[in-house]
């Protein structure tokens, strides 16, 4: 007696499993797409983070270099008209009050970033040198503050310097010559030159400090080795001597 294979009931076998199989398919596949995307959205996130505070300081810049074009532009209808500068005083300094805000706010922008590199900075060498000593820490928020204000004064007088260099050129232009603004001009250089010293020394003194601490710790390090040779050298004798 034969027995007669069904084809029909074999194939419908087969269509069960396929179907059987593609949802837990479809399903993994959804998973990867979710867990593609949702890395991809904190890219995206972090990235526009960082693009928002670049598109930020670019704002202000252009803002001012505006504002700038406008009362230079203000100041050379003024005199080609015939007029003085006295005319429009209050004008001009309405301008300059919104540069100085402008400039808070880019110098604002920038001490943030350089505080959130500091930080970083910090956070990478505390991992490598978690022994630091608390005196160390406070020694380094000290010299970061100290830094900060040096080079606020600096930019502040470098902002005030320009401004009157272009005071001075334009008088030039007029073919007047006020002593006053040239003393000014001179004794902005000088405190300009000494906040750049400042600086400078600040940062030798730093250096200075992270050569001593190194050299200090090769001392240490020498030291140990010698007390470690002795110990051993006086065991040997001991035991030579046993």
């Amino acid at each position: 007696m034969k027995i007669m294979r069904d084809s029909n009931s074999t194939n419908f076998i087969k269509l069960s499993n396929v179907s059987s199989d593609r949802p837990k398919t479809i399903q993994q596949n959804a998973l990867i797409r979710k867990d593609t995307l949702t890395i991809g959205q904190q890219a995206r996130n972090l990235f526009k983070g960082q693009q928002a505070k670049t598109s930020l300081i670019e704002s202000l810049m252009k803002q001012r270099e505006s504002i700038q074009q406008m009362k230079s532009d203000l100041s050379e209808r003024t005199l080609e008209n015939g007029g003085d500068l006295s005319s429009i005083k209050e004008q001009l300094k309405d301008f300059e009050k919104q540069i100085a805000e402008i400039d808070a706010q880019i110098a604002e922008q920038q001490m943030e970033e350089q505080k959130k590199a500091t930080n970083q900075k910090d956070q990478e060498i505390k991992k490598e040198q978690p022994a630091n000593s608390m005196e160390d820490i406070l020694g380094k928020s000290v010299s970061l503050e100290q830094m900060e204000t040096l080079e606020l004064s600096r930019y502040s007088l470098g902002r005030e310097q320009n401004r009157l260099a272009s005071e001075v050129a334009l008088d030039a232009s007029r073919g007047t010559f006020i002593d006053k603004k040239y003393e000014k001009l001179s004794d902005l250089e000088d405190r300009i030159q000494t906040v750049q010293e400042k600086v400078a020394d600040h940062l030798q003194n730093a250096e200075d400090k992270e050569l001593h601490k190194e050299a200090s710790l090769t001392t240490l390090i020498d030291e140990l080795k010698e007390s470690k040779t002795e110990q051993q050298q006086d065991k040997l004798t001991a035991e030579e001597g046993s």
